[in-house]
């Protein structure tokens, strides 16, 4: 499929946007900094550490990245491809730049006061994605 990207212009400006209560719109957050798969290309590096500043740049700047143009205190990161759902290294490092969870994609619901927030399940909602299988996931 073709992808659209935004500018970080276009990142500023929909995070200006307000109901009538003045309350934000939309959150950005983060989905790293390149889209890498975080687990399986971690063979491509030459050593642990570097694999680990690897982590550190893809989830840690993109943190960074998004709260210089939003100025938002808290953010959650969503795994590109859904790669590394439950692995403790990536918990480690989103926990180490303060995240506020992960967002998996480990299909499921959750109750907010059982949720285990560095691993939350989502549903996929794509282009191709009918409003009758959507309806399945609330029942």
């Amino acid at each position: 499929g073709r992808h659209h990207r935004l500018k970080w212009s276009d990142v500023w400006v929909m995070d200006q946007f307000r109901n009538n209560l003045g309350q934000k719109l939309f959150s950005i957050e983060s989905h790293t900094s390149s889209h890498p798969f975080l687990i399986n290309d971690s063979i491509n590096f030459p050593s642990h550490d570097a694999y680990l500043n690897s982590l550190d740049y893809e989830i840690g700047e993109s943190k960074s990245y998004i709260q210089d143009v939003t100025a938002q205190s808290t953010m959650w990161l969503a795994l590109p491809y859904g790669n590394g759902a439950y692995n403790p290294q990536l918990i480690k490092t989103a926990k180490k730049f303060g995240y506020s969870g992960i967002r998996t994609s480990e299909p499921g619901a959750f109750k907010v006061n059982e949720a285990n927030f560095f691993a939350l399940p989502s549903f996929a909602i794509l282009a191709g994605t009918s409003i009758n299988e959507i309806e399945t996931y609330f029942k």
